[in-house]
């Protein structure tokens, strides 16, 4: 059980060539979460982490602190990215995505590579 009401960013990533570090709402494959609820995950946690505290406790100083997306082919999110897009909910969800300044990327089946991102 999660001690807090927040919840936990479940990856950080660090890009050392542009100092970006992406804190990452990972959806798993086959995991039934809309698209909808990583979006408000992921911007929850940009808005009570305190980049500052977050870099120095990885040691890294000068670093621009992201919220994104990661998720695989087989879940909700990624077909609520895809099927809904033509749709007026899932216009408005993907606009919402675009707002919020989210980038959205999604891995393939083995894992072990990044096949879409968006926005590109």
């Amino acid at each position: 059980m999660r001690a807090d009401a927040a919840g936990k960013i479940d990856l950080l990533s660090y890009n050392k060539d542009t100092k970006t570090a992406y804190m990452l709402e990972l959806k798993k494959p086959e995991s039934p979460e809309t698209l909808l609820r990583c979006i408000l995950e992921a911007f929850t946690y940009s808005m009570i982490i305190n980049p500052l505290n977050l870099a120095r406790s990885f040691g890294l100083s000068d670093v621009n602190l992201l919220p994104a997306l990661l998720v695989f082919e087989d879940c909700q999110a990624y077909r609520d990215f895809h099927y809904k897009k033509f749709h007026t909910q899932g216009a408005n969800v993907r606009q919402l995505l675009y707002k919020l300044g989210l980038d959205f990327f999604v891995l393939n089946g083995t894992f072990d590579k990044v096949i879409e991102r968006w926005p590109n």
